[in-house]
């Protein structure tokens, strides 16, 4: 019995179920499994080792679609984020100056963006009631 294989089960049935995450990510990126499954790995080590801490900033600018950029309190380049990324209910405006805190993530075409942004110490962001409420 080949280990990762259940009794019975013949080689190409184990490829079948093994390979069907990568052909979903294909459908999906229009990208080859092969090229999918070489990039993942190393974007889980970049995205783990941002996550690593939280970090400080502020809302620098906010656009009333629903996205912004976070200056950096660490003086590091400026960071978008989109409103969905928002520790608060519903659609939300950052107010331009306001503490958050927020991890980094990676977005599928390698830009870093703001995640699980959050006020001061967890709490839900301010925000802003949107100009036409």
């Amino acid at each position: 019995e080949v280990e990762g294989r259940a009794e019975g089960e013949d080689e190409d049935s184990a490829i079948a179920v093994a390979d069907a995450p990568l052909e979903e990510a294909k459908k999906h990126t229009g990208e080859s499994a092969m090229a999918a499954a070489l990039r993942e790995p190393e974007r889980q080590i970049i995205e783990a080792k941002l996550k690593a801490e939280r970090v400080k900033g502020s809302c620098l600018k906010w656009n009333a679609k629903g996205f912004g950029f976070l200056a950096r309190d660490d003086g590091k380049d400026d960071v978008y984020v989109n409103q969905r990324e928002l520790h608060k209910d519903g659609f939300c405006l950052l107010m331009e100056g306001e503490p958050v805190e927020f991890e980094m993530g990676i977005m599928e075409d390698g830009r870093p963006h703001a995640v699980r942004v959050t006020g001061p110490g967890g709490a839900e962001v301010r925000g802003q009631k949107r100009r036409w409420e």
